[in-house]
């Protein structure tokens, strides 16, 4: 993961004329910000960006960009800033109603996880009367 997340952000430095090892904090700053606002990833995977540019920097002995005040006050407006991301009212119903089939299928069929995880379009066969049979 952390080789997939630094290729991101050569690439991202690379565009911009910018060198990514070592990293000054602003652009370290400027490219966790990026993820969030223009790429809009999930908290998570920004975490992940900046450890690997923490473990990268740190591995070929550079001084690490993200242990810096300003990237941490980026950090905590972006974990602020996505406490606040919600999803529209249609987005949560449909969410809602495919948790409520996948349930259905699961109790109606009597599968534990690993067997619903296995299902495929093949094992379902599709009735007139707009039900299935597994």
């Amino acid at each position: 993961m952390y080789a997939s997340t630094w290729r991101s952000f050569q690439t991202w430095t690379q565009a911009r004329g910018n060198l990514s090892l070592p990293a000054a904090p602003p652009l370290a700053a400027a490219y966790l910000a990026h993820l969030a606002e223009e790429r809009r990833v999930s908290l998570a995977t920004i975490r992940l960006h900046r450890a690997a540019l923490a473990a990268i920097h740190k591995a070929h002995s550079h001084e690490d960009p993200t242990d810096h005040e300003g990237v941490r006050q980026v950090m905590k407006g972006i974990s602020r800033r996505h406490g606040k991301w919600h999803e529209s009212a249609d987005r949560a119903s449909w969410r809602g109603r495919v948790d409520l089939a996948l349930l259905s299928v699961l109790r109606d069929g009597l599968l534990r996880r690993s067997e619903a995880a296995a299902l495929t379009w093949a094992d379902v066969e599709l009735r007139d009367n707009r039900s299935a049979l597994l």
